[in-house]
């Protein structure tokens, strides 16, 4: 049998640097890929060994137990229509609620959740870096008497630091690289095994393919949301290229991690796209996070956001509360 990378689940292989599982000795536990990551921070990205319907059709076919998880800060209604095609018996769990702003209640987070992305099966919160919850897979194992279940999720959602936590032991490569688990790898603790996944792989945009905001994302601080009361000509530009404008007379409120800059100026943009925003919506920016606006405008946004952004009643507070 191939003996693996037990950082990324990649075959070792020491004939092409330019391959996954490279290792100059075939005897290291982990691939040079893996060994740059832990010990130089080397952010670098690359094809997983399986795909997402490849990783669906695997873990249908098993018809063991799944555990998915969603970044309560990253949510997209493409993660969840990858959620959606599990169809084994599953719960989600919603990762990284240490990193929730200190105003939202994370019960009503949960709730409002459930609610926006129709979710039926039960939805728990857990933090890896605080170890809230982090017991919670072994005991519904337990409740339901299961020995083997799959950690799932997109890239970067936490699997492998959930298991890291859960073993005590920082044995899988962690990072912010999209595709950082490129294999099946299985776990033991207890009597149980837990097979991390690779990460189900998203839509490309601009934030997982630059490095600068690759490093500029990988943030373990608690996101402090920024408030402002604009005005009718007051533009939001972020990162000095994404212009979001005609807010009217409002309050937004912006929940990205403070690596990201934001500020405000007046400068009206040649090129954009418009559309009408009901009271108290989300305006999703897949991989920075989410912009509430409280009040209904005809907002308008440049055209680089167009494949970027998408819309959703209020997370922190839905439209009927």
């Amino acid at each position: 049998m191939s003996k693996k990378c037990i950082g990324c689940g990649a075959v070792l292989q020491n004939t092409d640097k330019n391959k996954n599982g490279y290792t100059p000795k075939l005897e290291n536990k982990y691939c040079m890929r893996c060994f740059r990551m832990a010990n130089y921070g080397d952010f670098t990205a690359t094809r997983p060994e399986k795909d997402n319907e490849k990783i669906i059709s695997i873990v249908n076919s098993a018809e063991e137990y799944c555990f998915f998880l969603v970044d309560a800060t990253n949510i997209s209604r493409e993660v969840i229509a990858i959620y959606d095609s599990i169809k084994t018996r599953k719960c989600l769990l919603l990762t990284k609620i240490d990193l929730l702003p200190l105003n939202i209640k994370v019960n009503n987070y949960l709730k409002n959740f459930k609610n926006i992305y129709h979710i039926k099966e039960e939805v728990y919160s857990l933090s890896s870096l605080k170890k809230v919850n982090v017991n919670k897979i072994l005991k519904i194992m337990d409740d339901l008497s299961l020995k083997k279940a799959y950690i799932l999720g997109c890239t970067n959602a936490g699997k492998s630091t959930l298991i890291n936590t859960m073993l005590n032991n920082p044995t899988i490569t962690t990072s912010r690289v999209p595709n950082t688990t490129l294999d099946f790898i299985n776990l033991y603790i207890e009597d149980k095994i837990l097979t991390d996944t690779p990460g189900f792989s998203l839509k490309e945009t601009p934030f997982t393919t630059d490095k600068k905001y690759l490093k500029k994302l990988d943030y373990k601080e608690r996101i402090k949301p920024l408030t402002y009361q604009t005005k009718e000509a007051t533009n939001i530009v972020i990162e000095n290229t994404y212009r979001l404008a005609n807010f009217g007379l409002n309050s937004i409120t912006i929940y990205f991690n403070n690596n990201i800059e934001v500020k405000r100026d007046f400068k009206l943009s040649d090129e954009y796209f418009e559309t009408k925003i009901m009271a108290n919506t989300d305006i999703v920016i897949k991989d920075l996070g989410f912009i509430n606006v409280k009040r209904p405008c005809n907002l308008r946004m440049s055209k680089n956001l167009e494949e970027l952004v998408e819309f959703r009643p209020s997370l922190i507070g839905g439209r009927d509360e």
